[in-house]
């Protein structure tokens, strides 16, 4: 027995005990927790309350469908078994079954149970598990139509997908495998499954989409050799130049015949047709005695190879086998013609006479076999043989133009282009047509005869466009004439029946060029480039293209091409040091600029832009010899004097510079770079006198130079001329929105001419560019704290903090504070207060400081640790940090802050706040209370002097919920300020909730006075106003309360409630829309439902109540009112589904039980009905409605007895209940 049943078998043997004895059982409780996923609590439940003899089939069957969902699958395969035993015609208890056992790897026995399910039932799900057990099984047929079942329910199924498409490739039914392939790659984008649809695409003769497949299989990479499928792609797509680079790269053995036909047509096409040859022989050899058309056209090949090279022997062989297979000429016309031949090479004129003879009998009107067995016979001197032949021939139809035609055409074969112009000529008489014309043009132009060419290719081509040979001929002809747009026309569409040819192509686009086509020249370039590797005009074409359209990398990547192809032309060198510098690929452009200059030694430009790049690398030493060689070769080159004076200057060898541009300027030929660059040497050399004239001169040429202006503002100022330099740092400033150190150089300059204002604000500019400057921050940041400025302060001194002393830091530190950046003043003052240089008064302020700042933060702990140690210091008596040492650890560390009070109190006697705090944690226990009162009455006592201590106890009892406490606090207060809007607002809303409206509307109305748009004044005005039945006042304040306060859902409920009450049902709607909107809570979402079903705008009330239910499933009045619709739509069976549901939730929920009663009797089940209303009863014993319901039932059978006991329990538990009344009157009572 395999291992897999062991565990199996006792739970089988068990459950067929109870099959003789099975019932059908159905348990809601158990249906219920299947159908929520719960299977767990499910099987637990089975095994609890339902006995295996009352477990009925489907019981079995979710029982299994539990374990499997628990990864059970041996017990749910005992369970699917159990089922089948009970009922072998079970389909849920077969399909169960089949899955598990595919599940453990057993398809022998899952394809049993899947076949017996689809006997049953032929569906998706059962075609499923039997395909994936004939899969196992390897039985691909079988499986087949399974998974083509699958796939018309569900066309989505991804394992179907792939499983069906691989059977479809294997089966080689490639055009139905295509789509099912394409699907899965669409999810499993990888090389193999690219390179089966690719191949489906080949085998399917689809040449441009196996392409587009098989590319990226190459790119991905794949276990099979795309090569071959590429060869055969591009040889279908007729791309002979590609087809043969991909064949090239398939080894011998894994061609075909037929693939070593095609590469040696792709090497033919090519022009190779000695490499043809070869591949033609293998051909033969592979096709063997094959008679099919590529074994016979194979041979051909190879046959009139060997008669070209002589090799009569051979040949024969060659074309006898194709005679033998092909006795008609239908795959080779020419055979006789061929076998003609080699008889003739062999000397064996009679067996040559024998096969012309032979095509004669074929077609009595072969006019050319005629004409060849006339020539056979003059050359054998056999003149009346051949005479008889001619006038055979002439007989057949003396005056018909294809005699003559078919004669022209034979004569072009043997070479006889006079004897063949004459016969097409005569053709052309008697009828003229396209074959005729081109006929004549061949043999025209073979004779150099080109305007008679011209002009017969010319009828040719109009009288038939299909005219090939015409075509090549005058486009030939138009080429050399230069006629390039009327050659264009005709290689368009030679290039579009031979688009891989590159001789037609090269030609096209000389055209294009010339005729100034330059899209379409791209195109046919790209194309010539792709096929030619070693072609450099259209690579040169391209590359000028991209340059022109600013595409750098594909210019790059051309030229990089071109460099190899022609390594001495300097133009392409130039462009790509050109082109790196655009890329800012510096490596690049030095050893494409040096490989330039090797071939363009005079290019003084070329050496000043190499001494720029090498200047940019600091590679100083290479860019002065550059600079140097640049002057060599000319010596008025401008654009580069500044860096080399730099250089220079840097070497010490000014002088030179010096001399060098003197004799530049007393010649006449200075420029901007010749003056910028004496000023910047002058200036280095501290002569700036000199500078300033030379970079005046310089701005006479170009006054709008910025670096000039700024160089001589710098001199300006060096050279003690404050005003002047000042005047040219502010233009420097205006003219580069990028200077940093003019503004800097700038703001110093406004302060040392005591212009503090204007120096500040530059100097603030300048740190706003370049923060990391202190020294400039310092300055501005204390300018700013002297002047109380604390945000400016905090800012700039920030950035002057490394490094910064003790003062600074402080000034820091009280700027932060001050500024509200409180984390900062703390940090900065914990590095302070362990400064022991600090003493005093210093100190003082930093531990004070310290704790304000950490209490600012809510850091309680850390505030409290500071107010010590600053009240720990000699000298220092200070009440509110006493106060505040015990008030922040109140609630960390109550013992402590009870502490510090006590004797807060005793240093502290006047400071009301100590006894405030004392009294009420005294009065929170019960054993302290006593002591809570002399504390509270000495706060009283305090508050006669100093009244807003009534204010500070007012919120203390109103935090703590004491509403008479915190009424009497707030009314002492208001006796000293009677119009405080607080005390008026909360005396007002206590008021309010001890229910004295009337005065409360007094201190609230005063409020709403002083402060009228506050939401919440206005919101308990109208509660008032609700209460003294002065609704439309009310209205009015709350939509006031709520344009002030648009986003608060209790003013817009107040609103809801209101309308509803006055029975404005739209403005109700209108409301609880907007409430809902705002906040989703299930109580607001429950009244917006109801409104919508009193509407009667059912769909949208479901769609809210799924909503509810949707984050609060247990929702029983949400529950309730779906149930309610549904009746309301007479779907009852529906409403009582969701009367179980709450029976789940709450079994004993009275309105659940008495709706559950309604929706029976509705449905004509009076006994439900009585069962329900009894339950109802039971769940609460005073619901008269049930009563009433009973009543009904009573009266529906004729009870009258029973029909008036019930009515009148339901009088005596609702008297005024006007269902009960009006049945009532009905009795009679």
């Amino acid at each position: 027995m395999p291992c897999v049943y062991k565990p199996i078998v006792s739970y089988v043997l068990f459950l067929v005990l109870v099959l003789f004895t099975a019932q059908s059982f159905s348990d809601e409780t158990f249906d219920k927790l299947i159908a929520s996923g719960k299977y767990k609590e499910a099987l637990d439940y089975a095994d609890e309350k339902i006995s295996p003899s009352d477990r009925d089939v489907m019981v079995w069957i979710k029982m299994g469908q539990a374990n499997e969902a628990l990864g059970m699958t041996e017990k749910a395969l005992a369970c699917f078994l159990v089922s089948w035993r009970m009922n072998p015609n079970d389909y849920n208890a077969l399909l169960g079954a089949a899955k598990v056992y595919n599940k453990l790897g057993q398809p022998d026995n899952a394809i049993n149970m899947a076949k017996k399910a689809l006997d049953l039932n032929f569906t998706a799900e059962a075609s499923w598990e039997y395909a994936r057990a004939c899969i196992a099984l390897d039985r691909s047929a079988e499986a087949k139509k399974a998974l083509e079942k699958v796939m018309q329910s569900d066309s989505g199924n991804a394992i179907a997908n792939r499983e069906l498409g691989n059977i479809y490739y294997n089966e080689k039914s490639w055009v139905q495998a295509i789509p099912l392939l394409k699907k899965i790659y669409k999810s499993n984008p990888d090389g193999d499954l690219a390179y089966k649809i690719g191949k489906c695409y080949v085998e399917a003769g689809v040449a441009d989409s196996a392409l587009v497949y098989l590319k990226i299989a190459q790119q991905k990479g794949t276990s099979s050799d795309v090569s071959i499928a590429l060869a055969r792609a591009y040889y279908g797509q007729k791309n002979y130049k590609s087809a043969a680079v991909e064949y090239d790269k398939v080894a011998g053995s894994e061609m075909t015949a037929q693939d070593f036909y095609k590469f040696g047509v792709s090497l033919e096409k090519n022009g190779e047709n000695a490499a043809a040859l070869n591949q033609f022989k293998s051909a033969v050899t592979r096709f063997g005695s094959s008679k099919d058309n590529d074994a016979l056209m194979a041979r051909e090949k190879v046959g009139r190879a060997r008669l070209t090279d002589r090799n009569f022997s051979s040949a024969i062989d060659d074309f006898q086998f194709i005679v033998d297979a092909d006795p008609k000429g239908a795959v080779v016309p020419e055979i006789y013609f061929l076998l003609a031949e080699t008889y003739q090479g062999l000397d064996n004129k009679n067996k040559a006479i024998t096969s012309l003879e032979k095509a004669i009998s074929l077609n009595s009107r072969n006019i050319e076999a005629y004409a060849r067995l006339a020539d056979l016979y003059q050359k054998n001197g056999m003149p009346d043989k051949a005479k008889q032949t001619y006038e055979t021939m002439m007989n057949l139809s003396p005056n018909d133009p294809n005699v003559y035609l078919i004669l022209g055409q034979y004569n072009i074969k043997s070479g006889k282009f006079d004897e063949a112009l004459g016969l097409l000529e005569k053709s052309n008489s008697l009828r003229k047509s396209a074959s005729a014309s081109e006929g004549i043009a061949v043999a025209a132009y073979n004779l150099k005869k080109n305007d008679k060419a011209r002009d017969a290719a010319k009828t040719a081509i109009s009288l038939d466009a299909g005219s090939w040979d015409a075509r090549v001929i005058l486009a030939g002809i138009l080429m050399k004439d230069k006629n390039y747009q009327a050659a264009q026309e005709h290689l368009e569409k030679i290039v579009q029946k031979e688009s891989y040819d590159l001789n037609y192509l090269e030609q096209l686009a000389t055209c294009y060029d010339q005729n100034g086509n330059e899209e379409k020249l791209v195109e046919t370039d790209k194309k010539i480039a792709s096929l030619n590797r070693k072609n450099v005009d259209s690579r040169l074409r391209l590359a000028r293209y991209a340059d022109k359209k600013n595409d750098v990398e594909t210019a790059l990547a051309y030229y990089g091409e071109l460099s190899e192809l022609t390594p001495k032309n300097p133009e392409v060198y130039r462009r790509l040091y050109e082109l790196s510098l655009k890329k800012k690929n510096t490596g690049d452009v030095i050893v494409y600029m040096k490989k330039y200059l090797e071939l363009t030694p005079n290019d003084a430009e070329a050496h000043r832009d190499l001494g720029d790049v090498l200047y940019e690398q600091k590679n100083f030493d290479g860019a002065l010899e550059s600079y140097r060689t640049a002057l060599k070769v000319n010596p008025g080159i401008k654009g580069f004097h500044k860096r080399y004076a730099e250089i220079v200057i840097a070497k010490g060898q000014q002088d030179e510079v010096i001399t060098t541009l003197t004799g530049v300027i007393k010649a006449g030929e200075a420029d901007l770079g010749t003056y910028t660059t004496l000023g910047m040497i002058f200036q280095k050399k501290k002569i700036f006198g000199k500078a300033i004239e030379m970079y005046q001169k310089a701005l006479q040429m170009d006054p709008a130079n910025v670096d000039a202006i700024s160089a001589l503002a710098s001199c300006q100022a060096a050279n003690g001329d404050l005003n002047a330099a000042v005047i040219s740092y502010e233009q420097a400033v205006m003219m580069n929105s990028g200077a940093t150190e003019e503004l800097k150089e700038l703001g110093e300059l406004y302060l040392k001419l005591e212009r503090e204002e204007e120096g500040l604000k530059i100097l603030k500019k300048y740190l706003n560019k370049k923060p990391d400057d202190p020294k400039a921050a310092l300055l501005v940041g204390q300018n700013a704290f002297e002047k109380k400025q604390y945000t400016d302060a905090e800012k700039y001194l920030a950035l002057a903090l490394e490094g910064a002393s003790a003062d600074q830091k402080m000034m820091y530190a009280e700027a932060a504070f001050n500024s509200g950046k409180f984390k900062e003043s703390a940090s900065t003052l914990e590095e302070l207060k362990v400064d022991k240089k600090i003493k005093g008064l210093a100190q003082r302020k930093i531990f004070k400081m310290l704790a304000e700042s950490y209490e600012k933060q809510g850091q309680d702990d850390l505030a409290v640790n500071a107010y010590g140690s600053y009240l720990s210091i000699a000298g220092v008596r200070d009440e509110d940090a006493a106060y505040k040492k015990a008030f922040l650890q109140e609630k960390s560390n109550p013992a402590a802050a009870i502490k510090i009070y006590e004797q807060n109190i005793k240093e502290y006697p006047s400071d009301y706040r100590n006894f405030l705090r004392l009294g009420l944690i005294y009065s929170e226990k019960k054993e302290t209370l006593q002591k809570a009162v002399p504390m509270l009455t000495r706060v009283t006592d305090l508050a006669a002097s100093v009244p807003a201590v009534w204010l500070e106890l007012a919120r203390v009892y109103g935090k703590m919920g004491k509403d008479q406490e915190e009424l009497d606090a707030y009314r002492k207060y208001s006796e000293t300020d009677p119009q405080n809007l607080e005390a008026n607002t909360r005396i007002g809303i206590l008021l309010m909730r001890k229910g004295l409206v009337n005065e409360a509307l007094v201190y609230l109305e005063i409020s709403n006075t002083h402060q009228p748009n506050d939401p919440v004044v206005m919101a308990m005005l109208a509660k008032g106003y609700i209460k003294t039945n002065r609704s439309s006042e009310a209205i009015e304040l709350l939509n006031k309360a709520k344009e002030a306060k648009k986003d608060d859902p209790d003013i817009r409920y107040q609103l809801f409630e209101l309308y509803q009450k006055l029975g404005q049902k739209d403005k109700a709607q209108e409301e609880i829309k907007a409430l809902v909107a705002l906040s989703r809570e299930p109580r607001y979402l429950l009244l917006y439902a109801e409104a919508l079903v009193l509407q009667e705008k059912y769909k949208d009330a479901e769609n809210t109540i799924e909503d509810i239910l949707a984050t609060d499933a247990e929702n029983i009045d949400a529950l309730l009112l779906k149930a309610r619709m549904l009746n309301a739509k007479k779907k009852y069976d529906e409403a009582i589904e969701i009367y179980k549901e709450i029976a789940f939730i709450n079994p004993e929920h009275p309105q659940a039980l008495y709706m559950r009663a309604e929706t029976h009797l509705l449905q004509s089940k009076p006994q439900w009905a009585e069962t329900f209303y009894k339950r109802t009863l039971r769940a609460d014993p005073k619901f008269a409605l049930a009563e009433l319901g009973l009543a009904k039932i009573a009266k529906l059978r004729k009870d009258n007895v029973g029909y008036r006991e019930h009515l009148e329990a339901a009088r005596k538990l609702e008297p005024d209940n006007e269902e009960i009344l009006e049945e009532l009157n009905k009795a009679g009572k």
